[in-house]
């Protein structure tokens, strides 16, 4: 069934015309009004005028030129073009019973009419802590099952098909921020594009809760845990079984059984993508924080140049094509060719003569520095840039490996116990005490020894940790 068989063709006229703003506006005070069980015309109208007032007097006919502008009814005029694009029906007295007249809202009608007052009232979508939530129910029925059962399945399917909605969104939101970028030239736009936009809707309200309470990290392996648990206990997949007979969701043992094992493989299998989705949610996250950063930078740095004066004027025209500018690209390139003038400098002598300034080199001799190179070089930046670089070659998996190497039958290791000697073992050693705790995978807890606090390790400087196996 194709969309405008569910709404009229002409449905959206109303919100494409010289009035639409007037009639958004009227929409959101029939959105308003329709919490009550009938919305009566007369109540309506005399909204209408008490709101829109200042509004209605810039109302434009020009779609409607068989209409008088010095006599026509405005608020009747909204009204009539509601009625005659599908947004409302009016009911007559006959209909009701009395003498009043009543506005219907068709139900395709009051579905946009949600959408339209959420986006006038600049209402963001709530992140609903979809992970916390679904491993809070799975958890709940596994340790008191009840006749639920079931259906808490179907809701924990539901919730990560959400989260993957949600985060396939949080993911083109930011793609889209980034995208602006290019069509930004002010650092008063850059700072309202970062923090009243991104910050405020995207990272505050998503982004951040993702990353900390509804850690997908977190709450992904009990998730998981728990479903296996249900698959492989016969008890429980019994229970599944006849609950899904009850709710009418199969027709013999068989499809029963294979409709619950797929739903748990698809739930498992969801989080393990989605933990990839995070990763790359990060990166382009990183991205486009820097990428804003730097252009701030940018066009912060305080230098009267010719250089910087040459990319203002570039920046300026950019502006101008592309519509943002108060001048014409015509006018700036007018002003470019008319402005190319050279000047020779020069002072008055003695003699009154014009004569060019003397060039007066300023030269000063200056000892190279004697301090010692260790102190002239960020080795923090040179090591995380060297860190970078590695970690795209080297799986979180290969690092655990090579540090359960040196535990062996033992619980407790100190640095000294790890071998050092080459170059990649270095880079495994450093990666291994950079974790964090709940990193996925993670079979060790990290502790610093104060006395010694560094030791000289395999040639090395490096900190004196303590790692105790996980029981």
């Amino acid at each position: 069934m194709t969309l405008f068989k569910q709404i009229p063709d002409n449905f959206f006229a109303i919100l494409t015309s010289k009035n639409k703003d007037i009639f958004a506006m009227s929409l959101m005070i029939l959105f308003s009004l329709s919490g009550e069980v009938q919305i009566k015309k007369s109540e309506y109208l005399r909204t209408l005028k008490e709101n829109l007032a200042e509004m209605l007097q810039t109302i434009s006919l020009d779609e409607d030129p068989d209409i008088n502008p010095n006599s026509f009814n405005r608020t009747g005029y909204i009204l009539s073009r509601l009625e005659q694009t599908g947004w409302i029906a009016v009911i007559s007295g006959d209909e009701t019973g009395t003498f009043e007249e009543y506005i219907i809202i068709p139900d395709y009608a009051f579905r946009f009419l949600e959408v339209i007052a959420s986006l006038l009232e600049n209402k963001a979508n709530e992140y609903n802590s979809l992970v916390y939530t679904t491993y809070t129910i799975l958890n709940a029925e596994d340790l008191k099952p009840t006749q639920y059962q079931f259906s808490t399945l179907l809701k924990a399917e539901e919730n990560i098909n959400r989260l993957s909605v949600s985060l396939r969104s949080l993911f083109n939101s930011i793609l889209l921020y980034k995208s602006r970028l290019s069509f930004t030239f002010t650092q008063n736009d850059l700072l309202a594009n970062y923090f009243d936009g991104y910050k405020q809707n995207i990272h505050d309200r998503f982004y951040h809760p993702l990353k900390t309470f509804d850690s997908i990290v977190k709450y992904k392996r009990p998730i998981i845990s728990i479903l296996q648990r249900w698959l492989y206990d016969p008890s429980i997949r019994n229970v599944l079984i006849t609950q899904s007979f009850v709710k009418g969701f199969a027709k013999d043992e068989k499809t029963a059984s294979d409709n619950i094992i797929t739903i748990i493989n698809k739930i498992c299998d969801t989080l393990d993508s989605l933990d990839r989705t995070v990763m790359t949610i990060d990166e382009k996250h990183a991205e486009y924080t820097k990428a804003t950063t730097n252009k701030i930078l940018s066009l912060n740095k305080d230098d009267q140049s010719i250089v910087t004066r040459i990319e203002g004027i570039i920046r300026d025209y950019a502006a101008a094509s592309l519509g943002q500018g108060k001048t014409p690209p015509s006018r700036i390139e007018a002003l470019m060719q008319g402005s190319i003038h050279y000047y020779e400098s020069g002072y008055l002598g003695i003699k009154g003569s014009s004569l060019t300034f003397p060039y007066i080199r300023n030269y000063t001799e200056t000892l190279i520095s004697d301090e010692p190179l260790d102190s002239m070089i960020d080795f923090e930046e040179v090591a995380l840039d060297f860190l970078e670089s590695s970690y795209r070659t080297i799986t979180s998996r290969d690092v655990f490996d090579f540090i359960d190497t040196f535990f062996g039958d033992q619980d407790e290791i100190y640095t000294k116990d790890i071998s050092l000697k080459t170059k990649d073992e270095l880079v495994m050693f450093l990666l291994a005490v950079s974790y964090n705790a709940d990193t996925e995978g993670l079979f060790y807890d990290l502790m610093n020894v104060e006395d010694p606090k560094y030791i000289i390790h395999d040639g090395y400087k490096v900190p004196n940790f303590l790692f105790k196996r996980r029981q």
